[in-house]
């Protein structure tokens, strides 16, 4: 979130401000994130921040990231709340005969497991 605040708004204040956080503590998160990743991800000058080559190369990869994540969060809730986790598998039919019976057993071994045959035809 603070990449996508800071990509949008082009300062630390202003991301700061929108996470909730102080401007010292966003600072931290940018700076740990950029020492994890080797990079400098934003140009810093006195009127604010630019995203780099890098940043704008990884913006979309990172913003996928954070909608998976989301999409996690939210399947955990789900879960504490006692609602089905729905996994849907798209097989080629080579896949289907030779690794998912394989996998259906490991996944109803780990855990109690509905399964529903849904067949569609995308061709």
């Amino acid at each position: 979130m603070l990449v996508d605040y800071l990509v949008e708004h082009g300062t630390l204040h202003k991301a700061a401000k929108l996470l909730s956080i102080s401007q010292p503590a966003a600072t931290g998160m940018l700076n740990d994130l950029e020492r994890l990743l080797g990079l400098a991800l934003f140009i810093r000058s006195r009127s604010g921040m630019t995203p780099a080559c890098e940043m704008l190369r990884l913006l979309d990869k990172m913003r996928t990231l954070k909608r998976e994540f989301g999409d996690f969060a939210a399947a955990l809730e789900g879960l504490a709340q006692g609602s089905d986790l729905v996994l849907r598998v798209g097989a080629v039919p080579q896949a289907f005969v030779t690794y998912l019976p394989h996998t259906i057993a490991r996944f109803r071994a780990a855990a109690p497991l509905r399964l529903r045959r849904v067949h569609r035809s995308s061709y």
